[in-house]
Order: C-alpha cells, then sequence, then structure tokens
C-alpha cells in the first residue's frame, strides 16, 4: 500500500496471516518513549547530501517527516510491515 506524506512515499509490505494488528493512535501515546532511541540514532549519522533516506519500520510516518526535514533533497521513504501504522 503507497499513501504519500508530505510528497513522500510510505510503504507497507509483508501484510500476512501472521502480522500483528497495530494501531496508530495507541503506537503514538508513546511517542515520547520510541523516538528516543531514533533521534540517538540519528545524531550518529554522518550523511550530509544523501540521494535516499529509508525509514524502514516507520510506524505512522511522524519521524519519517523528520528525516525528510534533516535532508530536504533526499528521496524519502517510510517502509512498515503493518498497513493500519502507514
Amino acid at each position: 500500500m503507497y499513501k504519500g506524506i508530505d510528497g513522500h512515499l510510505s510503504l507497507s509490505i509483508g501484510e500476512g496471516s501472521g502480522t500483528i494488528m497495530w494501531d496508530a493512535t495507541q503506537y503514538l501515546r508513546f511517542g515520547g518513549e520510541r523516538s528516543r532511541p531514533f533521534f540517538d540514532l540519528l545524531a550518529r549519522v554522518g550523511a550530509e547530501l544523501p540521494e535516499h533516506v529509508v525509514d524502514m519500520g516507520c510506524g505512522p510516518g511522524n519521524l519519517t517527516v523528520v528525516l525528510a526535514e534533516r535532508w530536504p533533497s533526499a528521496a524519502v521513504c517510510g517502509v512498515d510491515s503493518s498497513r493500519q501504522m502507514i
């Protein structure tokens, strides 16, 4: 499933019978706890002008937007295994 977020691409893959159902609203209730490791890791990324940036396991895409803001000239793509999260 494709869904544009501010002109960027998001993709849901791997939807199957064993997939866990996710609730984006519930997921976002713990946004602070979930975003801390993201920002810790992002601080260690030294790329200055990447052409492509992929957010694997992007969830609802709120942190994918941060990647697009950091690298505005890059093609940013969020990928998640759950259609409910995209």
